[in-house]
């Protein structure tokens, strides 16, 4: 593999962990019916008061990231992933 993609791939892999880690501190919740999607809870409307509750429940959890900068734009791309509920569910709801 090419090096662009293997920064394709860990990027993908730190934005997956920062998922995990919203999940963790309750700013983002899976669906109970469709594994793998994830809707805001609207705990949290600012990335960096976010980013801050992270590191005070799992300070270890930096060293997942580059740096803390790296770490808010994670954390940033996992909640702009979600909605405020599952796509799916909505879809469904909405036929």
């Amino acid at each position: 593999m090419g090096q662009a993609k293997n920064e394709q791939i860990r990027a993908e892999e730190k934005v997956l962990q920062a998922i995990s880690l919203c999940v963790e501190v309750g700013a983002i919740s899976e669906c109970e019916i469709h594994e793998g999607e994830y809707s805001d809870t609207l705990e949290f409307l600012d990335p960096e008061e976010l980013v801050q509750e992270i590191l005070k429940h799992k300070p270890e959890s930096i060293q997942l990231f580059d740096n803390r900068a790296d770490m808010l734009e994670c954390v940033t791309d996992a909640m702009a992933s979600t909605g405020e509920e599952c796509g799916f569910c909505a879809n469904n709801r909405d036929s």
